[in-house]
């Protein structure tokens, strides 16, 4: 059986709006956190990679929900626990948006021209001395299901 969450217009507009947010009011304390910026045609391949995550039905957050996730089908959290990486982005290193570019092209999201912007970006920030910086984030949650109550007779 397959599951697959869904955020809502409302989910999706939130998060657009804390990230329009973030990236406004908060990106010189990520300077100062050490994540450099990006470019803003790298920042669009992100955005709209997200946008096709959520067209799948992806749910974005699963991650960070693993806990709620497996209350609500009845489990028993024994453990939940997130790890971050921050580190530099090496020349020739795209990430999965790059890898989904053509399932966007195909599902109308992007076009051969934003492809070719993208490329060029890349090409780009491959000559910069200071590498940018990224974030890698995974979730772990042990779950079991609750002890049956013990039978006395």
């Amino acid at each position: 059986m397959t599951y697959a969450l869904r955020l809502s217009d409302d989910e999706l507009a939130r998060y657009r709006m804390m990230a329009q947010r973030a990236q406004a009011q908060e990106a010189d304390l990520w300077e100062l956190a050490g994540l450099t910026p990006s470019t803003p045609d790298a920042d669009e391949l992100q955005a709209r990679y997200l946008q096709w995550h959520a067209g799948q039905g992806n749910d974005l957050r699963s991650g960070r929900r693993l806990a709620a996730l497996g209350r609500s089908a009845g489990l028993t959290i024994e453990a939940f626990r997130g790890w971050f990486e921050i580190a530099e982005r090496p020349p020739g290193m795209r990430g999965p948006a790059w890898a989904a570019r053509e399932a966007m092209v195909h599902s109308g999201l992007a076009t051969e021209d934003d492809v070719g912007r993208w490329a060029a970006t890349f090409d780009e920030i491959d000559s910069w001395t200071e590498r940018p910086q990224f974030m890698l984030g995974a979730f772990a949650a042990v779950c079991r299901r609750p002890l049956e109550p013990a039978c006395t007779s």
